[in-house]
């Protein structure tokens, strides 16, 4: 079974075929996540414990930044603990609850119900960041690389600031995590399409697994340290979502923390090329769209060979995501001519780097998606339709003759290809 929307997906493959199965490392989940949090709030690395912060402090106001319902990030578990440290060392402050969307549409009263618990969610300050909301945001200046800097100004302003998320591969930005948290998630508009500009999305260093040199994570951080963190929790997942490994304190510090066992557990070496790879997201609620699935195809380009085929399993039961990513998927139907138009800068719309990695990965492979979308909802570009994995493998016989050799990717993120002339 691979993952796929909530229920996961199973397929038969054809008699003989020469495949190989890579399901993300057995990690063991927490047994008491929530205790495991408290022992990392009170024994944070690079930073006092959050009560002594709290204490010292003695904040009126305090925000903390938490992930959308895009994410599988467990913020019902990670928040109770956060907030009897804050009140256990100061009573009287006033927290909101600021839901990172980046430029996600705002977070439904449902999704806040069920990101958050019923308890918090009546009991807390809970607001929606609004990327495009001029008013709400702060200039905090220009980064060494030119890309204005605007935070959500509630976040800025605040007495104490918290931080939270989690961290695994992120297909530009490296890892998840850490920064991710204040940008994109809770940016202005015009910072998070400056990060993620084409140039910085050209660079070689923007894919799974890369940190110092990308031009998209030391960006972020350094949009981070103008307004950082007092404190920051971060966690690990296994496949299943739940909480692995805990880490708390100093941004930075704990995101090399968990980036550095990240990299230990979720990365495997190939030394030659695959003919097929079969991929996908992780499964719900990473596979909501088809926008948020061009992540899969950035694993599979890792693996297959040029002139290869990945077969991508995400169910997109959202549809295909936002309206400009469609329209150019409709109105293009060359992905090379795309990919040009995106890097000179003739297209200019919003979430255009997820266009510009779909595009790139097209140049390089053919894409059958199979997912719970219509074959029209794949536009012009060159996606290739698919009812099922059967279906797929069996076209590919058709058009290549033979399968060749195939490599199945179970678990989204979790286990990465890393071919043999790539490093960190």
């Amino acid at each position: 079974m691979v993952s796929y929307g909530k229920s996961g997906l199973t397929f038969q493959l054809p008699e003989g075929c020469e495949a190989k199965l890579v399901p993300a490392k057995s990690t063991q989940a927490l047994r008491q996540p929530a205790k495991n949090v408290r022992i990392a709030l009170q024994n944070p690395v690079g930073t006092g414990s959050l009560r002594e912060i709290a204490e010292r402090i003695h904040p009126e106001q305090v925000v903390i930044v938490v992930s959308d319902a895009t994410r599988p990030v467990p913020t019902g578990t990670t928040l109770p603990p956060i907030l009897e440290e804050i009140r256990g060392g100061c009573p009287t402050a006033q927290v909101t609850i600021l839901v990172g969307t980046g430029l996600h549409r705002l977070s439904t009263p449902e999704e806040l119900l069920y990101i958050l618990g019923e308890q918090i969610f009546n009991t807390c300050e809970v607001a929606n960041h609004e990327a495009s909301n001029a008013g709400e945001l702060e200039f905090l200046g220009e980064t060494s690389r030119g890309t204005p800097a605007f935070l959500n100004a509630r976040y800025v302003r605040a007495d104490l600031r918290i931080i939270t998320g989690y961290v695994e591969p992120h297909f530009f930005a490296g890892f998840s995590g850490g920064r991710k948290a204040l940008v994109p998630g809770i940016a202005g508009a015009q910072t998070i399409q400056m990060n993620h500009g084409p140039a910085f999305m050209a660079h070689p260093l923007a894919r799974f697994g890369g940190t110092n040199g990308n031009p998209i994570y030391d960006d972020a951080v350094e949009i981070a340290q103008m307004a950082p963190p007092h404190f920051c929790v971060n966690v690990t997942l296994d496949a299943r979502h739940q909480i692995t490994h805990v880490a708390a304190g100093e941004m930075q510090a704990v995101h090399n923390l968990l980036v550095q066992e990240q990299l230990e557990t979720c990365f495997f070496p190939i030394q030659e090329p695959y003919d097929v790879v079969i991929c996908n997201n992780g499964g719900a609620p990473l596979d909501l769209n088809l926008y948020q699935a061009v992540k899969s195809t950035a694993i599979g380009e890792l693996a297959v060979k040029p002139g290869g085929v990945i077969i991508a399993t995400n169910e997109c039961g959202d549809g295909v995501g936002h309206d400009a990513f469609m329209k150019l998927l409709r109105d293009y139907s060359d992905p090379v001519l795309l990919l040009e138009d995106i890097q000179c800068g003739k297209i200019q719309v919003p979430d255009v780097w997820q266009v510009q990695v779909l595009a790139r990965v097209l140049t390089k492979a053919e894409i059958y998606v199979v997912s719970s979308l219509a074959e029209e909802d794949l536009g012009n570009i060159g996606l290739k339709y698919a009812p099922t994995v059967e279906s797929a493998l069996s076209s590919i016989q058709e058009s290549h003759g033979d399968l060749g050799r195939v490599l199945i990717l179970p678990d989204g993120p979790l286990a990465i290809p890393l071919p043999n002339r790539h490093s960190f």
